[in-house]
């Protein structure tokens, strides 16, 4: 990979995650849509943010190493949100949107830096591993839009819901 290709990559990514956020609004609640992208203000629907985006440039560069390569570096992208956010936020006891809209810019910037490295060095997950972690993802994404435990992170902390089921009663 160049240069160039991972810088449209990485603003790919970015203008497809912010758009991904208004998308299941702008399109009347769409099912569909909302598998794809978050349905309400939970941490766990916006790492949909992170997933979904991060793996459009793969089929641009299909090839099993670049796979391994992004599927490796979309878990640690998803950690590094989660740990990121639950720290700020519990020292702070708050969370800030402007601090979110940051923490999302450098985890996108980190995880697509961390691609190409792992990409150029071979270091990544063995092949059935991240196809069982994609399939794993994508299996708990769809299944936790329509079912949510009742836990924290899949809670919209605006509406206090959970899931998609909100919207389609």
């Amino acid at each position: 990979m160049n240069d160039k290709k991972e810088m449209i990559s990485t603003f790919l990514v970015l203008v497809v995650g912010f758009l991904s956020h208004f998308l299941y609004e702008w399109s009347n609640h769409n099912v569909l849509v909302g598998i794809l992208c978050p349905v309400n203000e939970s941490i766990w629907e916006h790492l949909k943010l992170i997933y979904y985006p991060m793996l459009i440039p793969f089929f641009f560069h299909f090839n099993k190493k670049y796979f391994q390569a992004r599927i490796s570096g979309i878990l640690i992208s998803i950690l590094f949100l989660l740990v990121s956010f639950y720290t700020y936020s519990g020292i702070i006891g708050q969370n800030f949107a402007v601090i979110n809209i940051l923490l999302y810019i450098t985890t996108i910037l980190l995880g697509q830096f961390l691609i190409s490295i792992f990409y150029q060095n071979e270091i990544f997950f063995p092949f059935s591993l991240s196809l069982l972690f994609f399939f794993l993802l994508f299996f708990s994404f769809t299944l936790f839009t329509f079912y949510p435990p009742k836990l924290s992170v899949f809670q919209d902390p605006i509406s206090c819901t959970y899931g998609i089921l909100q919207y389609h009663k």
